[in-house]
């Protein structure tokens, strides 16, 4: 998330290749493993640096070529570093032996207790390993110790074993619910276990970039629904949306609900051709309508075109980051009717393309507005071209969101930044929102980013009412987590936390949010200013197509996970 990990790793492996830490060689060969998208960063990153007349690396790009580059690579010598994607790793001939030093990146990836990413790299028997990820927690404590036991085998016992004494413990009492001796309980043992992970985790946060970086402002934005958006709400209800919660209701059958809801925030249109009955194939998409209705339909869209009109009037470049597609193709469609030109990364760009795309828009002739899936801007992009991000929607993952919001700052800004997050007040969008922040609650006691867990690993249980809950409209609510923060309830009764939702942003903090408070379409914003929540940290970026099977089972996973039925 800009902290340095790249470089740092850099020095470190020219430091153990070159004299190591008594003055002699402590390796020949090194194997990185990345996410695809991030196989060309990589090296590019390495010539950026060192350059290839000192440090020579070679890079198994997808599309074959692997035999020759590690051929090359195993040769020694002068190429000794092998970058490769964990996909790709799996079908190289490396073998047992040949790597003296494995870096896994994004290092997240390996959280599953048993997968054939973790089984091919485990089969190398690397003597040295460098994990590099900024979540080493994300939705529960079983990831963790999967992570851990990679990198040191045995340092937090068994599996069963650390469930029974930290996962559940703690977990238990990050629930609202929990009595007060869980909540001790808990305290301890997590006191205990962040005692533990520390004799093997070198930490850094978001205080190394505050010193060097210009100012951050985060904006909470809560949008009013348009008329339209409040009717097809009614309507989806009306036609039997809810049935969907009934004593045979899953999260499987929930998810396309709460999909729906998620769309008709940004935009009714979104929802056009969509069943309400549950079915989870996918709908035809109509034709986005007139760019002008389109931007008065929605509440979050009449306040992003007065945001990138302002910006781009006063030669700032902003990223619009979503986790829908179908949301980018709606700002997409608006930003034509602004005149305002645009780039795009989402899951269909080619891992390949990426740095192109992200090397124009940073240049002086790039577009003013890059449009940005959030899974697929979830590592390794540096777009410091643009001051300003605006997240339309959120992820469940924290650790998603906060790594979008770190693509605009970090090294190489020279410029104020702002980022918004636009919510739908009063709406499940909102409470999506209130979810995120309760999933954080238990990285920070961890000292780490990512999400919370109730007792089967995966965030505090929702039961059939609190469910039905999400679904309820309120119109009259300027802010209902500013309401439940004053209120101090679940779990929210921090005094620091309620002092920063007491005032609303005062006029004269952003000349972008002074354009959307224009709109009449705000009904409240909150700003802070001094950069990320140091438990914000990194996430998977959204899978290129060879890492697409695997990544997407492991998200449809957490989404399940985190829609636990009681």
């Amino acid at each position: 998330m800009g902290l340095g990990k790249t470089l740092t790793t850099i020095a470190l492996l020219w430091t153990l290749l070159r004299q190591g830490v008594n003055g002699r060689p402590t390796c020949r060969r090194v194997l990185i493993a990345v996410p695809a998208s991030l196989v060309s960063n990589w090296r590019a990153e390495l010539r950026k640096w060192l350059g290839d007349e000192r440090l020579g690396a070679v890079a198994v790009l997808p599309g074959g070529g692997g035999a020759g580059a590690v051929a090359a690579w195993r040769a020694g010598g002068a190429k000794p570093v092998l970058v490769a994607s964990y996909e790709a790793i799996r079908s190289l001939a490396i073998g047992p032996g040949a790597v003296d030093v494995l870096v896994c990146d994004e290092a997240h990836r390996l959280k599953a207790v048993q997968s054939a990413t973790q089984d091919s790299l485990k089969a190398l028997r690397a003597p040295r390993c460098l994990l590099l990820t900024g979540t080493p927690l994300q939705n529960n404590l079983s990831e963790l110790w999967a992570t851990l036991d990679f990198a040191v085998p045995g340092m937090l016992g068994s599996l069963p074993a650390f469930q029974r004494v930290f996962a559940g413990p703690i977990a238990a009492a990050a629930d609202a619910r929990a009595a007060p001796a869980e909540k001790e309980l808990g305290a301890t043992r997590a006191a205990e276990l962040a005692a533990r992970v520390s004799a093997a985790v070198l930490r850094r946060t978001a205080d190394v970039l505050r010193a060097g970086l210009p100012p951050l402002t985060v904006v909470d934005v809560f949008c009013r629904l348009t008329p339209a958006q409040v009717q097809t709400h009614r309507s989806l209800i009306a036609r039997g949306a809810l049935a969907t919660l009934g004593t045979g209701a899953t999260a499987t059958t929930v998810l396309p609900l709460i999909g729906r809801m998620k769309a008709l925030c940004v935009a009714p249109a979104l929802v056009s051709g969509e069943a309400a009955d549950g079915s989870t194939a996918p709908p035809a998409r109509p034709p986005l309508p007139d760019a002008a209705d389109l931007i008065a339909s929605s509440g979050k869209l009449t306040v992003l075109a007065a945001m990138l009109a302002t910006a781009a009037a006063a030669g700032h470049k902003t990223v619009v980051a979503s986790t829908r597609t179908s949301a980018l193709d709606a700002v997409a469609h608006a930003c034509a009717h602004l005149s305002l030109s645009v780039a795009r990364i989402d899951g269909r760009t080619p891992p390949a393309a990426r740095l192109d795309v992200v090397n124009s828009f940073n240049g002086p002739a790039g577009a003013p507005v890059l449009l940005l899936s959030i899974r697929a801007g979830g590592a390794g992009l540096n777009l410091v071209g643009a001051c300003r991000i605006v997240l339309l929607d959120l992820d469940w993952n924290p650790a998603h969101n906060a790594q979008a919001l770190a693509r605009v700052w970090r090294e190489g800004q020279t410029r104020p930044c702002f980022a918004y997050r636009l919510h739908a007040a009063g709406s499940l969008d909102e409470k999506l929102f209130q979810r995120v922040l309760f999933k954080q609650g238990l990285a920070d006691a961890l000292g780490g980013g990512g999400g919370g867990a109730n007792k089967k690993g995966n965030g505090p249980a929702f039961s059939r009412d609190e469910l039905r809950s999400l679904f309820d409209l309120d119109e009259r609510t300027e802010c209902s987590t500013r309401d439940l923060v004053l209120k101090g309830e679940k779990g929210t009764g921090s005094a620091a936390l309620a002092a920063s939702w007491a005032a609303r942003a005062a006029a004269g903090t952003d000349a972008c949010l002074d354009a959307a408070e224009a709109t009449g379409a705000v009904t409240w914003a909150r700003a802070v200013r001094g950069g990320l929540a140091d438990d914000e940290g990194e996430a998977d970026a959204e899978p290129a197509a060879e890492e697409e099977k695997e990544a997407a089972a492991t998200e449809a996973a957490d989404d399940v996970g985190s829609l636990e039925l009681e």
